[in-house]
């Protein structure tokens, strides 16, 4: 399950900047013969390559669990001039529970029951990029690089927490938009 807020699609209007579109990008390695499965397309591995792939969602038993991902925002400048020093802020923020055990199983997780008391939280990750120039009805691709997913699920993880989700926003002009990945749990 990835979403966008209510407005992705036509874009955000504010001013002058609009936000087309919000991508999480996971870089993927494996040995020949395995596969990951991204919303049910199997992308076969290869010994040595890694791949940079789009994706919506971590899933363990698919084998989509990126270490690493980059997040890529696309702004169109909708005005008649050209613009300066644009700055464009990511804040990652993730919606955290404690993990709840299966009483005679405590290896085990009670999924449902630790995704119904998960919260969102302040941000994990925030990070700002300055836009030197975008032309007067053109599109600029912004690319935060190198966001160590992995590093951020294993820390809630050695606290006894899960982050279910995960919410990229971006925000330009004074407005927000926002695109959640949902976190799949590991099977431990």
């Amino acid at each position: 399950m990835c979403s966008l807020d209510a407005s992705y699609g036509a874009g955000i209007e504010n001013g002058s900047l609009t936000t087309k579109s919000i991508r999480f990008y996971g870089y993927f390695s494996g040995k020949e013969g395995e596969a990951i499965y991204i919303k049910d397309k199997e992308i076969p591995m290869r010994t040595g390559v890694t791949q940079r792939l789009v994706f919506s969602e971590y899933v363990p038993l698919d084998g989509v669990t990126p270490e690493t991902i980059d997040i890529e925002t696309i702004i169109f400048n909708g005005t008649k001039t050209a613009l300066t020093d644009v700055k464009i802020e990511l804040a990652m923020i993730p919606k955290v529970a404690a993990i709840v055990r299966i009483e005679d199983f405590p290896d085990a997780i009670d999924e449902a029951e630790t995704i119904a008391n998960a919260r969102w939280v302040g941000p994990v990750i925030k990070e700002a990029k300055l836009v030197k120039h975008i032309e007067a009805g053109a599109t600029k691709e912004i690319v935060f690089e190198k966001i160590n997913l992995g590093k951020i699920i294993d820390g809630y993880f050695n606290k006894n927490k899960w982050p279910v989700e995960i919410k990229a926003t971006i925000l330009v002009d004074k407005h927000k938009t926002s695109k959640s990945m949902k976190i799949d749990f590991e099977p431990y």
